[in-house]
């Protein structure tokens, strides 16, 4: 059973109401999940299409199918190590074990294919809402934040705040169907996944993204998309202008940009990067280390999500030694280069 999330950003965790390990990622608005259990009962073969933004493997790549056996969090979850002040040990998997605690939770993978649990309450999957949005056609919020309005006007009642990656659904397509200005704010009428209808800038929406065949386009949008979060404050399981994670700003440079890679700070089999030798690291390429992610900017430079107190966020950095944000103990420990190319 598919359904898709009516909260702004609805937490996903390991095991159900486990709090004390923290959330393992974000399922942003209106993004379709593949519902795998609903508190004691298993929903059957799991094998339904979860198809939703930014599914393509990567420029090149073969996509890998949604039938594929899913790539788990479990324990291959790094757990952002050193970088996340010391105390982020490895976390374990939530693999078929029962907590007793399963009420009000459902167990859900992603259309990347990660698995976790998320409240009952934060999904729409009511049969009429899943008909209504399929003959809509899908936008992207691509401004940081993005305010649903009960009208078209700035003092209208506010229905939400979504963020950044979120999905929202128009009764035509976004890139034939509106012009935006600087000098003339447009309005577009939004279907929310309750069914309401709301109004936001057309100023805060994109299309559906795809990945460009340009190489050297590719690569300068990536590290255009990770800068935009630069300044914004460490979170676990973050992926959002709230709060991110070294993982979660990896992915989001790629799935704006219409690739879905591995949510995790590793180089995983059946996702689209691949290792490279570090001599052949070029900008919008990955840089991995133990528990750890950065997205290179070229020539070594770097710019990463690092709990490392002093940081504590979206900062520059580097493998230069005479680099002014040079990290000596990164540069020490690089595990891996990787790329789409």
């Amino acid at each position: 059973m598919n359904a898709i999330s009516s909260c702004g950003i609805l937490p996903l965790y390991e095991r159900p109401g486990d709090f004390v390990r923290g959330r393992a990622d974000e399922v942003l608005y209106g993004t379709r999940v593949l519902i795998l259990r609903d508190g004691a009962e298993s929903t059957g073969d799991n094998t339904e299409d979860t198809e939703d933004v930014a599914e393509p493997a990567g420029i090149g790549a073969e996509r890998p199918g949604n039938g594929a056996e899913p790539a788990g969090n479990g324990a291959e979850r790094p757990g952002n190590g050193a970088e996340r002040t010391g105390n982020g040990a490895e976390r374990p998997g939530d693999g078929a074990e029962r907590t007793g605690n399963e009420s009000g939770w459902v167990k859900v993978r992603t259309s990347y294919r990660y698995e976790g649990w998320v409240r009952k309450s934060g999904l729409q999957y009511d049969s009429a809402c899943q008909k209504a949005s399929s003959t809509l056609h899908k936008c992207l919020v691509t401004s940081c934040f993005c305010d649903v309005l009960a009208a078209p006007r700035v003092a209208a009642e506010l229905f939400l705040s979504v963020p950044c990656g979120s999905v929202l659904r128009t009764s035509y397509p976004l890139e034939k169907k509106f012009r935006q200005t600087a000098d003339s704010p447009q309005w577009v009428k939004v279907i929310l996944a309750d069914g309401r209808e709301g109004y936001t800038a057309a100023s805060h929406l994109g299309p559906v993204p795809e990945a460009t065949g340009n190489e050297e386009k590719f690569r300068e949008e990536v590290v255009r998309a990770a800068k935009t979060f630069l300044g914004v404050p460490y979170r676990w399981g973050g992926r959002t202008h709230l709060g991110i994670d070294c993982s979660g700003l990896a992915f989001m440079s790629y799935f704006l940009n219409g690739v879905s890679i591995y949510r995790d700070a590793q180089i995983k089999p059946g996702f689209p990067i691949h290792e490279i030798p570090r001599e052949n690291v070029k900008a919008g390429d990955l840089y991995f280390f133990p528990g750890h992610v950065a997205v290179a900017l070229g020539g070594g430079d770097f710019i990463h999500s690092t709990g490392r107190a002093g940081d504590d966020g979206v900062v520059f950095g580097s493998l230069a030694p005479d680099h002014g944000f040079y990290r000596a103990d990164l540069a020490a420990t690089l595990t891996a280069c990787g790329s789409i190319f």
